[in-house]
C-alpha cells in the first residue's frame, strides 16, 4: 500500500497536497507513524529564487511572522483539523541520509533542525529521521513579549484571528461527505465567538 493510499484509507477525505505560497514550499506526506497512527510527515522546505526579498516584504505585512512560520502554522492548523494528532519533521540527518547520499552529493549544506527546535521539535524514539512536532504554536502572552514589540504581536494575532476561521472552513469543504473527523486541538485563532475586550497578548485591564 502506497504512503498516501494508506492515509486515504485511514482519512477518506484527506487529498494528496503540498503547502505552497509565493516564497517557497513545505514537501509532506501522510502515512502511520510507529504506533500505527495517521500521521503528518514534513519532509522538506525548500525555498524560491528570489526568496529573500519576497521574505522581508512578507514579514512586514505579517506583523513580523516570518513567511515559514506563518505556512508551518497553517500546517499545523491543516492537521488539527483533519482530527490528526501525530506530526513529524525531518533532521538534517535524515534530509542528508535520504537526498544527498542518494544523490552522491556528500556536502551538507542544509540545517533543519534548529528551525524545527525553536518551533518546539523533539526527537521521538519510533522514529530515526524525523523529530516529533507538537501540533499546536502556543502564542506568547503580555509578560513574555519585550515592551516595544506588544502592539506588533496583537496585531499579528488579530490578523490570525481574521485568517485562521475562513480557511478552515476551506479545509472542510474539500473533505467527503461521510468525513466529520473531531478536531485533534483547537487554535486560539479558531475560536470565533471571542469576548467584546478580547486581546490576544492579554495585556494587564487597567
Amino acid at each position: 500500500m502506497s504512503k498516501f493510499k494508506a492515509a486515504e484509507v485511514a482519512y477518506p477525505g484527506i487529498e494528496k497536497m503540498t503547502a505552497r505560497d509565493i516564497n517557497g514550499r513545505f514537501n509532506f506526506r501522510f502515512d502511520y507513524n510507529s504506533d500505527g497512527t495517521p500521521s503528518m510527515y514534513i519532509g522538506t522546505i525548500q525555498g524560491s529564487k528570489h526568496g529573500l526579498e519576497t521574505t522581508k516584504i512578507l514579514t512586514k505585512k505579517l506583523f513580523g511572522y516570518r513567511p515559514k512560520n506563518f505556512i508551518l502554522y497553517l500546517m499545523r492548523i491543516f492537521v488539527q483539523t483533519l482530527g490528526i494528532r501525530d506530526m513529524y519533521v525531518i533532521t538534517d540527518d535524515g534530509f542528508y541520509t535520504n537526498s544527498h547520499l542518494l544523490r552522491g552529493n556528500r556536502s551538507k549544506k542544509t540545517n533543519f533542525n534548529d528551525f524545527w527546535i525553536g518551533e518546539g521539535a523533539v526527537p521521538d524514539k519510533g522514529e530515526q529521521w524525523y523529530f516529533r512536532l507538537p501540533i499546536e504554536e502556543k502564542r506568547r502572552k503580555y509578560d513574555d513579549i519585550k515592551s516595544q514589540k506588544r502592539n506588533l504581536f496583537r496585531k499579528r494575532y488579530l490578523l490570525m484571528d481574521a485568517i485562521v476561521p475562513p480557511y478552515i472552513e476551506a479545509i472542510r469543504k474539500l473533505f467527503r461527505d461521510d468525513f466529520a473527523p473531531t478536531p485533534s486541538a483547537v487554535d486560539e485563532a479558531a475560536i470565533v465567538d471571542k469576548p467584546a475586550d478580547y486581546d490576544p497578548i492579554e495585556a494587564p485591564k487597567g
